[in-house]
């Protein structure tokens, strides 16, 4: 199978399991900011970002051991599948030993309001990455798509069961969560036939390879939360939580960034480690950052310009404002995604440490603007330094990226357009649904447009070439 058509294939297949099941908890967003209040969603988003820290943390980003190492032919899958499990069954009873303790000492009163959600909630996240990514490894991307669906579907219906119906609140909006990405992780087991493989692993050698490539992605995964987290913990202790739960509603109109990225990426990794040319002879690595430049710069730049009609869609009672984070908070989205698709890179490169170095710098960048911008100019502030860590973090690997291999990445064409989102961002909280704001909106897509012209007409010589020879060959 050709290089693009394997890397497009994946992608296609994730498309279609993400896509279908993000869009539809999407569109549930007004159901839950009109019956959950700011606090309930703001506390939700406060769990949900602890067992975002603790899952790379007390599995060793082992996933990530699991997904390189399973692509490698020369490596026995079931062993690397035990080797990961192994190293889950370890952290899960360090995490039910704390949570023991920390209902006797209540150092985090938070999660003992909860205490066995929040365990299993962690318990059905972090099963989830490992069975995702020993799908991928073993090539088996269909797996994911099929657990995607039936995650989705089951946690909508019981939402709407559990928060419209018995009216649980909050803890319905949590058990709803925990039950869907659990019966995803069930279909995992059945698909891959995961029982027949033994859960414990005693390949010492193997195990210390894995760890030895999973563990300076610890200290990413740890970055990268404390960017994420660290925005709310500022905005909790400036803003109050209330702030809280508006910066995460905006959140979910950039996501749509983040989860085209995440899917494309998804593939992406798995097709880099199969193609991996420092030199880049063919261009493949080339050729395919332009192109997925381009639709993460094009979309950045629809979705900003949408922000408004999105947010007014979205939005409701309390959350009516949060559409004025969403422009700096979709730029930051697009870099995020970008510097993604290096982290490819440096996954087939074994280079895990560019991930920590990065990831680090970019974290401490976002806590000192985060707590200067929120305290002058409030949430805003916060999306905004969300905005500058992910740069940050993009131009480092950027700079990184050349020191072991060729690749084409047209800076000075890529800065050009991050300027011009920015710019546009002002342009739609400054010039509020003025009709001026409208114009400037439309030339600067289609300035964007121009300057991304040659992708996108490579790009369509591609699909249109490609039904000429279909409908040829039916001929």
């Amino acid at each position: 199978m050709g290089k693009y058509k394997y890397l497009f294939k994946n992608v296609g297949l994730l498309a279609i399991g993400q896509f279908s099941t993000r869009l539809l908890t999407f569109f549930l967003v007004p159901l839950y900011t009109s019956i959950l209040s700011t606090y309930d969603y703001g506390t939700f988003d406060l769990y949900s970002t602890i067992v975002q820290l603790l899952v790379p943390v007390l599995t060793l980003n082992i996933y990530d051991g699991i997904l390189r190492f399973a692509l490698d032919k020369t490596e026995d899958v079931k062993q690397v599948y035990a080797v990961g499990f192994t190293v889950f069954l370890f952290g899960s009873v360090f995490l039910f030993a704390l949570i023991v303790l920390n209902r006797e000492i209540n150092f985090l009163p938070i999660v003992n309001q909860y205490p066995w959600l929040f365990f299993a909630y962690y318990i059905v996240n972090a099963l989830s990455f490992i069975f995702n990514n020993y799908a991928r490894g073993v090539d088996d991307v269909s797996a994911t798509v099929i657990s995607g669906i039936i995650s989705t579907l089951t946690m909508i219906v019981l939402n709407i069961w559990f928060l419209v119906g018995l009216k649980w609140g909050l803890f319905g909006y949590f058990l709803a969560n925990i039950i869907g990405i659990g019966a995803g992780c069930l279909l995992y087991v059945f698909k891959l036939r995961l029982w027949s493989i033994s859960p414990i692993s005693s390949n010492y050698i193997l195990t210390k390879n894995m760890v030895k490539y999973s563990a300076p992605l610890v200290v990413n995964s740890t970055s990268w939360w404390l960017n994420s987290a660290s925005s709310r913990y500022i905005i909790i202790a400036i803003s109050g939580i209330g702030s809280n739960g508006l910066f995460s509603a905006a959140s979910k109109v950039p996501s749509i960034i983040s989860m085209a990225a995440n899917l494309f990426n998804s593939a992406w990794v798995m097709s880099s480690v199969k193609e991996f040319d420092p030199n880049d002879k063919d261009r493949f690595f080339s050729n395919t950052f332009k192109i997925f430049s381009a639709a993460m710069m094009i979309c950045s730049s629809i979705l900003i310009s949408g922000s408004l009609i999105i947010g007014t869609f979205l939005f409701r009672g309390d959350f009516s404002s949060a559409w004025l984070l969403t422009p700096f908070l979709i730029v930051g989205a697009a870099f995020s995604a970008i510097a993604g698709y290096l982290g490819g890179l440096f996954a087939a490169a074994k280079k895990t440490k560019i991930f920590a170095y990065s990831t680090a710098i970019g974290c401490i960048v976002n806590i000192v603007f985060g707590i200067l911008f929120t305290y002058y100019f409030d949430v805003i502030g916060t999306a905004a330094a969300v905005l500058v860590s992910n740069y940050i973090i993009l131009l480092i690997r950027f700079i990184q990226i050349k020191g072991f291999m060729r690749i084409d990445l047209s800076l000075r064409r890529e800065h050009l357009v991050y300027i011009i989102l920015i710019l546009q961002s002002f342009n739609m909280i400054v010039l509020s649904n003025h009709i001026l704001m409208y114009l400037i909106d439309v030339l600067i897509l289609f300035f964007i447009l121009f300057l991304y012209r040659r992708e996108i007409q490579r790009s369509l010589r591609k699909v249109f070439f490609k039904q000429r020879i279909g409908r040829h060959a039916r001929s």
